[in-house]
């Protein structure tokens, strides 16, 4: 699961910055512009943010439980990319309506960062026990 993720970041980094670029210089309305705008505004963090998840799932060792739930963060993020993201990109470049997927991607993306509040709380009990433990 963790290098499929690994390939999804990528996949999100590299086609964040090759719409930017096409947002920027392939002649689209300004509606559509706006909409691509809007997506790479919420696309590019999201990969970053997943990016810094994928670091910290292989710096928490031996928290294992710790470490699925980021994965469960990281995979809600990649979602609503694509989803939401996604959604507006096919309204700029095909004029057709994404109807609910990009609320839906909204929503897997305010997920997802519950979803690190849930793995960091597993990494702060996991400290605390064995802080305990040692005293």
């Amino acid at each position: 699961m963790f290098v499929v993720l690994g390939w999804c970041v990528a996949v999100l980094g590299i086609s964040g910055v090759a719409l930017g670029a096409l947002a920027a210089h392939a002649g689209l309305s300004d509606h559509s512009v706006s909409l691509i705008e809007i997506g790479l505004r919420y696309h590019i963090p999201h990969g970053i943010a997943a990016f810094a998840g994928l670091v910290a799932v292989s710096a928490w060792g031996a928290n294992r439980r710790a470490q699925n739930r980021m994965l469960v963060a990281i995979s809600l993020w990649v979602l609503g990319a694509f989803a939401f993201s996604g959604g507006l990109y096919v309204q700029a470049f095909a004029n057709l309506d994404a109807g609910y997927i990009v609320p839906a991607g909204g929503f897997a993306f305010m997920l997802g960062w519950l979803a690190v509040g849930w793995s960091l709380y597993g990494v702060r009990n996991n400290v605390h026990q064995t802080t305990r433990a040692d005293s």
